[in-house]
């Protein structure tokens, strides 16, 4: 329900705050007082457009907030779940939402959800799930027969049934539009599997290793320096072991020269020590240098086949990046060939699927149609007898079903392979026409509360606002017609518009909206009233503004009915 709403320089309105009941509530004064204004301010916070002339004239912009509140199972906060808006809690399973939205002059508006920054567009979700509004161009949807079906639908709660057949009818249209693709661009993928092929033989056909063109680099360096290392090799040879003054055997004697000085001058023992560790790395050399050349053997060939090898892997590295890249390419190519090699497999599968899915698509389309058709006869039935309370003498209500007998794929639309339209008559003897052939405002505005009567039992929709639906009714009609809404109001909130004192007295809050004048502006206004100020305002739609006795006794009698 909104609980509160709040209004600052808007159109006439400077400042203005509603407290609403969760009941009935009506919106009474004289026209041009400001109270389509409301509903106006009301429709922009739920994302309606927002133009920069509502802005009050001399305001830099205009803020509308309002409070809303509703149990905590209401399907509002998967939505807002979803969005990651921070929920505030109350007492008794309610949550409360609040949402503000600025317009500016000089710039867009902004929109806040429990004082986060939020897209219109969520915004405008968010208003669909929380409050439905009705005025003359709502009269006019419901004479549309592509609404009807909404209607029937609210009236049996068939979301369920409506949500599982969507999702199925989303997915066969997203198969097809993949099949269509792939046929599309089967032959763009055929030349593109040819080409990736011919890619990966040419990968696999010279087979790269992690770092091989590093590894050979160096081999091929080494290889081509073969005499100056075996040359460098040969002195070091020579002065490190093969002569009878080599350093390895120099080395020796200076050990023994140290030894025998250690026992007489201890101080020279780290010397000893270091020569010792010298003699046990040149060793080391000297074995590695004798290794060398006893396995010494010049190889040209062995140059020439790194040389090749190279210059493959880096024809290939000219045209597929590094070795590193390269490998990575190739397991891409790999699944890629894998999956897309086999086109009629892939379009077998594609058909198959689409086969399965329409099967699915006929079985829930069927049981959505059925759970319609159950519900015919009591809807008709029970759209008669509200019709005959608004003051119908006779009526006749029909629902017809231009459902296919076979399917094809125009049959299947949004929501199902029914056509539903409403058909009536109110004038004894005359057969049920279309109900968009009705003529008379009046009563179009019945129809309108009957239907809407019924499609309310939708407990997820709280909060119902009507703009002047007594337009063009005669004022028993008009006591039926609040009568009615009254009893609407005892499971969902609504706010009306009214210039009928019958409505005005069916109502369970009540807000008289005058326009104020002083020497330099125009104010609106809104008055909570209390009962006997309630009581005054329904005797001034008859007497005006002197009330007498009897005006004021007769408002009692109407308020005492309305009641």
């Amino acid at each position: 329900m909104l609980k509160h709403l709040a209004i600052k320089n808007f159109a006439i309105i400077e400042n203005v705050e509603i407290d609403f009941d969760a009941g009935f509530n009506v919106l009474i004064g004289e026209t041009g007082a400001g109270k389509s204004i409301i509903i106006d301010a009301l429709q922009i916070l739920l994302g309606e457009k927002a133009p920069s002339s509502f802005i009050r004239e001399g305001a830099s912009k205009s803020i509308i907030e309002g409070v809303f509140s509703f149990h905590k199972n209401h399907n509002i906060w998967q939505l807002l779940s979803e969005n990651e808006i921070e929920l505030f809690e109350e007492i008794s399973n309610q949550i409360e939402l609040i949402i503000r939205r600025e317009i500016n002059a000089n710039s867009s508006s902004r929109t806040f959800v429990n004082d986060a920054p939020a897209q219109l567009n969520l915004v405008k979700e968010i208003g669909d799930l929380i409050v439905d509004f009705h005025g003359q161009y709502s009269h006019q949807l419901l004479l549309n027969p592509k609404n009807h079906i909404q209607v029937l639908d609210s009236y049996c709660n068939n979301y369920n049934f409506l949500n599982n057949y969507q999702n199925v009818f989303n997915k066969y249209h997203s198969t097809k539009k993949q099949y269509n693709e792939f046929i599309t661009n089967k032959n763009k993928q055929l030349s593109i599997l040819i080409q990736k092929k011919a890619d990966l033989a040419l990968i696999q056909e010279i087979s790269p290793k992690a770092n091989e063109d590093k590894e050979l680099l160096d081999e091929v360096k080494i290889l081509e320096s073969a005499d100056l290392l075996f040359n460098q090799y040969t002195e070091i040879a020579n002065l490190l072991y093969e002569s009878d003054f080599s350093v390895l055997n120099n080395l020796a004697q200076i050990g023994k020269k140290l030894s025998t000085i250690v026992k007489v001058n201890a101080a020279v023992a780290n010397f000893a020590t270091d020569i010792h560790s010298s003699n046990s790395a040149l060793v080391e050399l000297a074995s590695h240098t004798k290794d060398y050349l006893d396995n010494f053997a010049y190889n040209p060939q062995r140059i020439e086949e790194i040389n090749q090898r190279l210059f493959l892997i880096n024809n290939l590295k000219r045209k597929f990046g590094t070795i590193e890249e390269i490998l990575v390419y190739q397991k891409e190519l790999l699944e890629f060939v894998e999956n897309n090699e086999d086109f009629e497999k892939v379009e077998k599968k594609i058909l198959l699927d689409l086969k399965n899915i329409k099967e699915e698509l006929i079985e829930k389309a069927e049981i959505l149609s059925e759970s319609r058709f159950k519900v015919f006869e009591h809807f008709q039935d029970e759209i008669k007898l509200i019709l005959l309370k608004l003051g119908f003498s006779s009526v006749e209500f029909k629902i017809e079903n231009d459902k296919p007998l076979n399917y094809n794929e125009a049959s299947f639309t949004k929501i199902g392979i029914d056509k539903i339209e409403f058909f009536i008559s109110t004038n004894k003897g005359e057969s049920p026409k279309p109900l968009s052939q009705i003529a008379s405002g009046g009563e179009i505005s019945r129809i309108m509360l009957a239907l809407k009567s019924l499609a309310a039992n939708d407990a997820n929709l709280p909060m119902l606002v009507f703009d002047e639906i007594d337009s063009g009714v005669s004022g028993a009609i008009s006591f039926k017609i609040g009568e009615q809404i009254r009893k609407l109001s005892q499971n969902h909130q609504v706010v009306a518009i009214t210039h009928s004192p019958q409505i005005t007295a069916a109502s369970k809050k009540a807000f008289s909206i005058k326009k104020i004048e002083n020497e330099s502006r125009t104010f609106s206004i809104v008055v909570e009233l209390d009962e006997n100020e309630l009581i005054n305002e329904i005797a001034k739609f008859t007497s005006g503004e002197n009330l007498t006795p009897e005006s004021i006794e007769n408002s009692k009698k109407l308020r005492l009915l309305g009641k």
